[in-house]
């Protein structure tokens, strides 16, 4: 098992007082992610703090609907409502859409779409070297 973070007892007494050891795994560091995503149906950040979260760039780019806090960088790249969600730090929100969710799944194809080509668009090898090329271009005066 390793380290959950500031709340390791907390979490996993939570775990223990709600019976749901058969339910939730703790998995430790995770190399290849590609059939951790294939099996998921949402991806939630609730993180108080984070930087650009990879996790949520991530799981557009497999297809997943992602919902997060409205921390760190995520909203430089999701738009809310359209290529994902963006709730305060409460829980309320979050337990309403992702009962939405399970309701009507068929509801958020577009979304996951949308989600999948937002993050190839803004993130993909491609859009980096254009952009370097861009930046030296400029750099030597605008000649290619």
């Amino acid at each position: 098992l390793s380290s959950l973070g500031e709340s390791d007892k907390e979490i996993l007494n939570e775990i223990t007082q709600r019976k749901l050891g058969e339910n939730v795994f703790i998995t430790g560091f995770i190399q290849n992610l590609r059939p951790v995503y294939a099996d998921l149906d949402l991806v939630l950040l609730t993180s108080k703090n984070e930087g650009t979260p990879v996790a949520l760039i991530e799981a557009m780019a497999a297809h997943k609907v992602v919902m997060s806090t409205q921390v760190g960088g995520g909203e430089d790249f999701v738009e809310n409502g359209v290529s994902g969600f963006f709730f305060p730090q409460e829980p309320e929100p979050f337990a309403e859409e992702i009962c939405k969710y399970f309701e009507h799944p068929e509801d958020y194809a577009e979304m996951k779409k949308k989600a999948s080509i937002t993050s190839k668009k803004k993130f993909s090898s491609n859009r980096l070297i254009n952009d370097i090329d861009d930046l030296y271009t400029e750099l030597r005066g605008g000649k290619k």
